[in-house]
């Protein structure tokens, strides 16, 4: 039912005879009708070892303890195809594993002489018993040598021809790689090589080896992503080719798609891993800026009880315990279940600040039948912080201890719920259908006070005193028929499907702005702690709105195999999209407005091309629209109009050491018309539709289509195994965002030629690496590095910077491992991101600590 293919590869082989290179080619096609699926290792079938396998198809799982055991494994995939496995968790040798999977079935473990295994259909009369066979020497004569003149010695000896092949799956918990084999981001499950876009794969060696706990962490360290925040830890963006990028989980939006949403802190201890994918997914979502898809996969569960418990210790009090269990719910497997629990506590290098994160996730999947698969999950997430929302600009020469803010500045979040439901039916070997749904619940309550930055001429300055409260409600849907069809001797193929969704934001929120100078001079404590009355903020629920978008959308794609070699994807996606709002507060109660925002069947074509010139090179192309609805209010009442544009890119891909170093170089140029940015013509203010002082420029919120803008860049990453000891993920990124076309005649908006982006290094490197001594010890180091800054509409500017950061490890026994992460190694200066004009610029963190030792039972 899940089978996949399992593409086998032969080691370096170098042959000069042509006619040893025929026999070979020979002896191999009767190895491959014969077997097609083979494993060839070393290791003593004796020796015990533990296992953690996860459940699936029996041909996969089967292979996978292969693999890990070290051992060669023949069989034919047409013995185990539609067979369910629960897979296998703790210690086995070599025959008592594979007697444990194969127990139940029609099935019959071989031993041979020289070690190697396979498996074959057992008759009626046989024990499941281990049969030792004789070895079979194989010899080719050579087609140079004539019959008449053949001798003894003219018996040319085959060289050994070693075939290794991985698990064809995406997962990669287990793996112990930074690179996968599949991913499925994209509609289709397929390599790298095989995506006609630039995508990363943050897998979960990656995450456990950077010690990385949330989603922020984690894209610190992505190829290709920008951090953005304000400080407070709820409300962070992350940008791709200088746009917010969408989130998703298992290709389902989580309705995180804009900067500072009301999204939880993620912990990333219930991820497998993240798979990102950089530029326009028209494929995978109808609206949105056009930066890309952060796709977080969550782990599944295995069959056999199986447990870790994860405790780390480092600087400012950062305490996390996360702990996890797995286990078959019913006695054949048929019924499994996964349990991940984790709690985290930590102050900060500045004075005041705290967080408290807890998490709680748990999974359950059940084969239904021989052909349905049916997954159920729940993922609770609750954080509780004194945030932080910056210093002056540059530091305003204050230490970075100081703290900056209200004594009863708070962020919190009491409810981050969500629920999945899928299922996964086989029509048949070749053809799937797939339905997939998702309900988020999240609320967000905050509030703060600040101090702006201090008048040039009076050296005083002014508070600014905020309240929050949040909730979104999120219902999404997908219901998709994928499978392979033959034409024209190839297989190609195919997936259409259909999304829908429906989220209900209400937002609250009220402000407090001293304008007269009330405080003392800039650098004494009133700055720091700016001396505002939580009382004297209004309740944020008298001015609060209600937002309802509703999305859907019809898609389809096809992956035609022009040549063996070269593969053409063609697809598109027809968008729908509507939104209304009103006033549910006790001062801004008002009927439904519905938006002119809306788009009715808006199609938005994609198109790719992949030429695997090479045994281990692909060159790829491909071609995507850009649609996004608006809901910003120019002064005239209007909506301004939808964002479009378009991307191409192209780029080499490759894959070496049988997949274990992969690489990739992409160039893309995109553009992106009628962004909506803040009309800042005073004759437009004051008018009914929108709020604007024309005296104050802060307080001005109607929007203009902002003309076009333009980013192109080029992209180069090398990920996985230099040597088997040596693992490595380095990427270089250069990013040039510009605006070509501007309606807008105000200083304070980008002008023709400058950087729309700021935020966005036009260089960054990211670099980190391990190597493994094969005595228990590991060592590891990394760089992130990028370059300066500059705001061209507040002429501010931040210094380039790069940070090392180490690691150190130790496995204790094969249940046991400890290690020590060292951020910021040399204790640099710097500024992670550029803030306002008056605050919010955050100090990087200082040279820091965290042990760790992970354990599993």
């Amino acid at each position: 039912m899940y089978a996949q293919n399992t593409n086998l590869k032969s080691s370096k082989l170098k042959l000069d005879d042509n006619s040893l290179v025929q026999a070979i080619r020979v002896m191999m096609l009767g190895a491959v009708l014969a077997a097609p699926i083979t494993y060839i290792f070393a290791a003593p079938a004796q020796s015990t070892q533990p296992y953690a396998i996860a459940a699936g198809q029996l041909g996969d799982v089967l292979a996978d303890f292969a693999m890990q055991s070290h051992v060669a494994l023949s069989f034919d995939p047409k013995l185990t195809q539609g067979l369910l496995s629960s897979g296998l968790q703790g210690a086995y040798n070599v025959q008592q594993g594979f007697l444990t999977l194969l127990a139940g079935t029609n099935l019959q473990l071989v031993q041979h002489e020289d070690a190697s295994w396979s498996i074959r259909e057992k008759t009626p009369d046989q024990p499941q018993a281990i049969v030792q066979l004789a070895t079979i020497q194989l010899k080719a004569r050579s087609e140079a040598i004539r019959p008449s003149t053949q001798t003894a010695s003219d018996v040319a000896e085959l060289p050994v021809i070693s075939l290794s092949a991985r698990p064809q799956t995406a997962r990669t918990e287990g793996s112990q790689r930074y690179t996968t084999p599949k991913v499925t981001t994209g509609k289709f499950e397929q390599s790298l090589r095989e995506t006609p876009q630039s995508m990363s794969v943050m897998t979960r060696k990656q995450l456990d080896d950077q010690n990385i706990s949330n989603l922020k962490e984690a894209m610190t360290q992505a190829t290709g992503v920008t951090v953005t925040s304000n400080g407070a830890f709820a409300e962070t963006g992350y940008q791709m080719r200088g746009y917010q990028a969408t989130q998703q989980q298992d290709g389902l939006s989580v309705g995180a798609n804009d900067s500072y949403s009301i999204a939880p802190a993620r912990d990333m201890e219930i991820y497998d891993r993240i798979e990102i994918l950089r530029g326009p997914a028209g494929l995978l979502e109808g609206n949105g800026d056009p930066s890309g898809v952060i796709n977080m996969v969550r782990r599944r569960p295995t069959a056999e009880p199986e447990g870790f418990v994860n405790l780390s210790y480092g600087s400012w009090n950062n305490m996390r315990v996360s702990v996890g269990a797995n286990d078959r719910l019913t006695a054949d497997g048929r019924i499994r279940g996964r349990a991940i629990l984790t709690h985290q506590q930590k102050d900060f290098f500045y004075d005041s600040a705290e967080e408290h994160r807890n998490s709680a996730y748990a999974i359950v999947e059940a084969d239904v039948g021989e052909h349905t698969l049916v997954t159920s999950s729940i993922n609770y997430s609750q954080s509780d912080s004194v945030p932080f929302y910056g210093w002056p600009p540059r530091g305003g020469d204050f230490s970075r201890k100081d703290f900056f803010g209200a004594d009863w500045n708070k962020t919190k979040v009491p409810n981050a719920f969500e629920a999945r439901f899928d299922i996964e039916h086989a029509l048949n070997d070749a053809w799937k259908v797939k339905f997939a749904s998702i309900y988020q619940d999240q609320q967000l309550k905050s509030q703060m006070a600040i101090a702006t930055t201090p008048n040039a001429q009076t050296q005083r300055t002014s508070y600014y005193g905020y309240k929050k409260d949040s909730r979104q409600v999120l219902y999404g849907g997908e219901l998709s028929i994928a499978g392979k069809f033959e034409l024209f001797d190839r297989e190609h193929d195919l997936i259409f499907g259909g999304t829908w969704s429906r989220s209900d934001q209400k937002i609250g929120s009220s402000t407090s702005y001293d304008n007269p100078d009330r405080s003392e001079y800039w650098n004494s404590d009133f700055l720091m702690h700016p001396r505002v009355d939580p009382n004297d903020i209004p309740d944020p629920n008298l001015n609060k709105t209600q937002t309802e978008v509703q999305k859907s959308s019809l898609y389809g794609a096809v992956k035609y195999k022009l040549l063996d070699d070269l593969t053409l994807t063609l697809g598109g996606r027809f968008s729908n999209y509507d939104e209304k709002s009103r006033g549910i507060g006790a001062q801004n109660s008002s009927d439904w407005e519905k938006s002119a925002a809306k788009a009715s069947m808006e199609f938005t074509p994609y198109a790719g091309l992949v030429w695997n010139f090479s045994k281990d090179m692909s060159w790829y192309v491909s071609y995507t629209d850009i649609f996004s609805p608006q809901t910003q209010k120019e002064w005239t009442g209007a909506t301004v109009k939808p964002r479009v544009g378009w991307q191409v890119e192209t780029g080499v891909k490759a894959e070496f050491f049988d997949g274990d170093l992969q690489s990739t170089l992409a160039v893309f140029r995109l553009r992106d018309e009628n962004r909506a940015t803040v009309d800042r013509d005073p004759s437009h203010y004051p008018n009914p539709h929108c709020q604007g002082d024309p005296l104050d420029i802060a307080t001005l919120g109607c929007s203009i289509a902002g003309g076009e803008n333009q980013t192109q860049g080029v992209e180069l990453e090398l990920v996985g195994k230099l040597t088997e000891q040596w693992d490595l993920i380095m990427s270089y990124i250069y990013t040039d965002s510009e605006v070509i076309r501007s309606n807008s005649t105000s200083s304070w908006d980008y002008a023709v030629g400058s950087n729309f982006s700021p935020s966005t290094p036009k260089h960054a490197v990211k670099l980190w690496s391990t190597y493994n001594f094969n005595n228990g010890w590991n060592v590891g180091g990394g760089l992130n590095a990028q370059s300066h800054l500059y705001d061209s509409t507040t002429n501010q500017r931040n210094a380039g910077f790069s940070v090392f950061n180490a690691h150190i490890g130790y496995k204790v026994n094969p249940q046991l491992d400890v290690a020590l992460n060292i951020n910021n190694l040399f204790d640099k200066h710097y500024f992670a991101s550029m803030g306002y004009a008056a605050n919010r610029w955050m100090y990087g963190e200082p040279r820091n600590f965290m042990l760790s030792l992970r354990s599993t039972f």
